[in-house]
């Protein structure tokens, strides 16, 4: 489990926003979504937690996300892709014969139609599921 420290900025509605330091992890996130990175080129974000502790405004406090949720989010964010990139490739022999196209041409198109169809799967997958509250990172201790 990731676990990382910040300071609440502000408490609203059973959330605490946390300002925190990005860390280069940030980038591949399936929480990404409940982040905000306050100034252009900073190294600070504000996230949205979870505030079942109740803190509040300027406690100190580590927050965490299940790292069960962040693989399995990592999988479809990446390994997806991959899969419908092969399945495209791997299709386009008997495809091209079945459509009479060269087989050139065919690898081409069905290996980007594989990749275009399985990113677009893997993003309504993340789409549908960025209100899930397994996503949101959770307050774990106030210091």
């Amino acid at each position: 489990m990731s676990i990382e420290k910040g300071v609440v900025e502000k408490v609203e509605n059973g959330y605490a926003y946390v300002r925190a330091q990005r860390k280069s992890a940030c980038a591949s996130c399936a929480s990404k979504s409940h982040c905000t990175i306050l100034h252009s080129g900073s190294n600070t974000m504000l996230v949205k937690t979870s505030n079942s502790l109740h803190a509040k405004k300027g406690a100190l406090v580590s927050f965490q996300i299940n790292s069960g949720t962040l693989l399995k989010y990592t999988f479809i964010i990446y390994i997806v892709p991959v899969l419908g990139l092969l399945l495209g490739a791997l299709s386009a022999g008997r495809l091209s014969l079945l459509l009479g196209i060269n087989n050139a041409l065919a690898l081409v198109i069905f290996t980007l139609l594989g990749l275009g169809l399985a990113v677009y799967l893997s993003r309504s997958i993340l789409r549908r599921n960025n209100t899930n509250s397994e996503l949101i990172p959770a307050i774990k201790r106030i210091y």
